[in-house]
């Protein structure tokens, strides 16, 4: 009973998270705050079923497809960071800062794909931006709240 409860507040969450893209992506109307990517690494030190990493895989898929036109983008670069991760799990002991460099790594990855595949230059100061309000994020919903 409790595994079934805490797999709906799993499911619930990472569709929370995707409405927050969403909502913030309408907001500022470029995508600045990943708080479904955030809750993806965040889970992926965590041990987690298959099924669990395929969903949000498939959100961040979709996020993708409603920010940039094309559905699976953001493979391109989630497959390596969740490689990385599993190879992190693996070899090292567990560290808070692990994470952070995990997110940094993705979102510097991201911003290349942005650049090379949809031609969106990448100001420094957005990129600060993008990376400090992501870094707040994880810091605030999930070491804080968590």
């Amino acid at each position: 009973m409790n595994n079934g409860l805490s797999t709906r507040f799993f499911y619930i969450l990472a569709i929370l998270m995707l409405a927050t893209d969403l909502f913030c992506f309408s907001f500022f109307e470029k995508p600045i705050i990943y708080a479904l990517l955030c809750f993806y690494i965040t889970q992926l030190l965590n041990p987690l079923p298959p099924i669990r990493v395929i969903t949000v895989l498939a959100l961040l898929s979709v996020e993708s497809l409603l920010f940039y036109g094309r559905f699976f983008a953001s493979l391109i670069y989630l497959i390596p960071i969740t490689a990385l991760t599993s190879q992190i799990k693996y070899r090292m002991y567990p560290a808070p800062s692990h994470k952070y460099i995990l997110l940094v790594l993705a979102l510097l990855a991201q911003l290349w794909l942005e650049a090379v595949l949809f031609h969106y230059p990448a100001a420094i100061t957005s990129t600060i931006a993008k990376i400090s309000a992501n870094i707040g994020i994880m810091m605030l919903f999930f070491e804080i709240i968590w």
